[in-house]
């Protein structure tokens, strides 16, 4: 048996190569199981339901199969054992021909519904009520990276509002799937709330209301569960059975919930209109819109690339407002890192999340756009600025808004060519800014990195967090050159990142991340603080986000040479370049100023390069070019 047929035959599924017999097989297939459906749904009576008992019904289709015990294991970790009871349920797709033969593999913490693999989403779910005993069910698939946080959020929604309440589902782009089933009028198709928006947009609304769920992340009373009517399509199965539930519908974001794979289309055809015509009276869309900031217009409409209006027959706009004399934009920041988790410990995260509540303190709508959600075929046209964060990726401008460019890293990848369109143009070093407004004759200015005072602060150090050299970041896919100094020079190493393993003692690695909301405690209770640049950083001028947090943590630093470092934070840092230098600097005799100058520097530091004072001047800089 090869390797291939192996890991199938452990997760329980095994297939023969397709041939003119199984494509014929096909259809009888399908019969069977739907012939086990029937059979299982008479055949299994319903047992009382367990007010302390929470159940989940996990569907999982045919080629998410290898993903159940990972589901399984994530919802878990949502509540007690003793709490909680799982079932899973497989089901078959139509682009999917069936496997020849399926078994149910083991499952530990979780019960299989039926003998085989039902012929639909709506028939494994339906076969699957009689099996749960909890007084309230969470239902889930397992095409959603389902988390405990999302569990639990959905559970403490229903107990406060009651009827169903679905999670905002995203996908793997972290655009919004849906927040629910909605329409504008009585008679409209109905759509799913929110699809193709940043879920910033989602958490400013105040009201949540919507005609019924169409994602299968919803939390209901078991005895409300009805049957699934045969659809085909799961979005219209879903809110056909949620919205006759008795107490309304309504969304929660509870974490994060991407969705993997194709998202089917939305709810917007004649037949699923007609189907669903019975559900409540509608109205809801323009409630829920308004709260969160927006008009509708019906007399004009938002479609995305496929030409379908997203939001029931209405153009949407941002609401504008004053204040401090400032007119309101919607600003979308653009960065490099990652979609879904993958993407949350990059230090773009953080750049741009405390850049846009600065912003947002000055009246401004921000919204934050990782690689993979940079163009929204549906809500960019909401925009009116647009600020890019020049990492690794180089997002297109667009010529539609005010666009802004800030260069904060990898400077070499940077061409003229790139900088022209953009309405105003900043970088983080004020040399690189001078030679390259010389080359290209462009304007160029100066704004460097920054830091948040109201986390980044001087303190008493924490001893849990206390070492004497600390590093604090991945290998970057390398020995980094002033770690590996450190090493040379005896450095009694407390290492948090990625990777290092294969490059330290492991007695060095404290663990692969460090949260964000610790740093500043753990870097002015290490001795030193060890930072370094990617070289063309280095070559070109560009000071590291890391520095300004450190500094302004009260921390001393050793850092690799950088022009300006000691205008900027003085004795706090020691630039050095070779491994004697950084002997010198680690040894402990050397003298470093005192606890109240570093004191003094720190605050400094606070004061006079905040993300408050970067968001000051990119909004001069965008009502300035709107002005032109």
């Amino acid at each position: 048996m090869g390797l291939t047929t192996r890991v199938r035959s452990a997760l329980g599924l095994v297939r023969r190569p397709r041939t003119a017999l199984t494509r014929l097989a096909a259809p009888v297939a399908r019969r069977a199981a739907e012939r086990e459906r029937l059979a299982d749904e008479q055949a299994i009576p319903r047992a009382d339901l367990d007010a302390a008992t929470v159940s989940v019904l996990l569907t999982v289709r045919q080629d998410h199969l290898h993903v159940t015990q990972d589901r399984v294991d994530r919802l878990r970790r949502s509540l007690p054992s003793s709490e909680l009871q799982i079932v899973v349920s497989g089901y078959l797709v139509p682009e999917k021909s069936p496997p020849w033969r399926w078994r149910a593999p083991a499952l530990d913490g979780a019960t299989w519904a039926g003998r085989g693999l039902a012929p639909s989403w709506e028939a494994a779910y339906t076969r699957s009520l009689p099996l749960l005993r909890g007084a309230t069910t969470v239902v889930v698939d397992g095409a959603l990276e389902i988390e405990p946080v999302t569990v639990v959020g959905l559970l403490d929604a229903y107990a406060e509002r009651g009827g169903v309440v679905q999670a905002v589902v995203q996908s793997k782009d972290d655009v919004v799937v849906s927040a629910g089933a909605v329409r504008h009028r009585p008679g409209d198709p109905y759509e799913s709330l929110f699809r193709g928006f940043p879920i910033e947009d989602v958490r400013l609304a105040a009201e949540s209301r919507v005609t019924a769920a169409d994602q299968p992340a919803f939390a209901t009373a078991t005895a409300e569960l009805a049957p699934a009517p045969r659809t085909g399509h799961q979005a219209t199965a879903i809110s056909a059975v949620t919205g006759r539930i008795p107490g309304g519908a309504s969304f929660v974001v509870a974490g994060r919930l991407n969705r993997v794979g194709k998202v089917q289309r939305g709810l917007e055809t004649p037949s699923d209109t007609a189907l669903l015509a019975g559900l409540r009276p509608a109205g809801e869309a323009a409630a829920v819109l308004e709260s969160a900031g927006f008009t509708v217009d019906p007399s004009r409409s938002l479609r995305d690339d496929d030409g379908r209006s997203t939001v029931i027959g209405g153009r949407i706009d941002p609401r504008f407002t004053v204040v401090e004399g400032l007119p309101r934009l919607r600003w979308s920041i653009k960065i490099a890192a990652s979609a879904g988790p993958l993407g949350d410990t990059w230090g773009d995260v953080y750049f741009a999340d405390d850049l846009a509540d600065e912003l947002r303190e000055l009246g401004q709508r921000v919204v934050i756009d990782r690689r993979h959600s940079h163009r929204r075929a549906v809500s960019d046209q909401l925009d009116d600025v647009s600020l890019v964060i020049r990492g690794l990726e180089s997002p297109e401008p667009r010529a539609d808004v005010t666009s802004l460019l800030w260069v904060i890293s990898h400077p070499d990848q940077v061409t003229g060519d790139e900088i022209a369109p953009y309405d105003r143009v900043f970088a983080a070093s004020a040399r690189w800014a001078a030679e390259t407004s010389a080359r290209t004759g462009r304007r160029i200015d100066p704004l460097l990195q920054a830091t948040d005072p109201a986390r980044f602060h001087p303190g008493e150090p924490v001893d849990d967090l206390a070492s004497d050299v600390l590093f604090v970041g991945s290998t970057r896919g390398e020995f980094r050159p002033l770690v590996r100094e450190a090493v040379s020079a005896g450095a009694d190493l407390a290492v948090y990142g990625g990777g290092w393993a294969d490059h330290i003692d492991p007695r060095f690695v404290r663990g692969p991340f460090l949260p964000n909301d610790t740093l500043s405690a753990a870097y002015r209770s290490a001795r030193i603080v060890l930072n370094d640049h990617w070289a063309d950083m280095a070559e070109s001028g560009f000071i590291s986000n890391r520095l300004f947090d450190a500094v302004a943590s009260g921390a001393r630093v050793v850092s690799d040479p950088v022009a300006g470092l000691d205008e900027l934070f003085g004795d706090s840092v020691v630039q050095v370049g070779s491994d004697t230098d950084m002997a010198a600097a680690l040894d402990p005799a050397r003298v470093w100023p005192t606890d109240a100058e570093r004191h003094a520097r720190a605050l400094a530091v606070g004061a006079e390069h905040s993300f408050a004072h970067r968001a000051r001047t990119l909004l001069e800089a965008a009502l300035e070019a709107r002005a032109r």
